[in-house]
This record gives structure tokens, sequence and C-alpha cells, in this order.
């Protein structure tokens, strides 16, 4: 008989205490040690940008912090990728044109 293959449980696989950030003022729950992105992901928040030349919409690709297509204003802060920051309770989030 095989032995169930089973990975071993790593950080991705903890969540930490709820969390609440904003996004245009709106409450959205995420966990504390989540990105942003992967907090609005999960709350069904895709497009977190749109396009310069054309208004088509854009959203977080990769997830590692390279692409041009999740940024966000953050905290006031402009063009931070969404997929890097770690969401900090209360952090206010807003979609960038």
């Amino acid at each position: 008989m095989a032995e169930e293959l089973r990975i071993p449980p790593g950080p991705a696989a903890h969540r930490g205490r709820p969390i609440q950030i904003r996004l245009n003022g709106r409450a959205m729950r995420a966990y504390e040690g989540e990105t942003v992105g992967a907090a609005l992901h999960a709350e069904g928040e895709r497009v977190l940008m749109r396009s310069i030349k054309y208004p088509r919409p854009r959203a977080p690709l990769r997830n590692v912090g390279k692409s041009a297509n999740g940024l966000t204003r953050t905290a006031g802060t402009p063009n931070p990728a969404a997929c890097t920051p770690p969401a900090p309770h209360g952090m206010r989030v807003e979609p960038q044109n």
C-alpha cells in the first residue's frame, strides 16, 4: 500500500487574525499578513486600475510585484503594487486610473 503524499502546512496555509481594509470607503475583509491584492481578489474585486491610453480594466497578473497592472493608491501613496504590501488593519485602498 502506497503512502499518501502530503504537503506539510507552510506560511501560505496559515491565516492571521481577521482585519478590515477599506476600498473606496467600503469595508472589506482581510487577514493579517495577507497582501492587499489577495484580500481584494478574495472579496471579488478584480479591477484595480485602468490603462492610461484606453480605459481598459487592469488587475494583478502574477502577484510578484513586477506587473504594472495592479497598481493602487494605498494609504494616500500612489503606485504601490497591490500584490506586495501586507494589508494592515484599517488601510485605505483606492483604484488608480
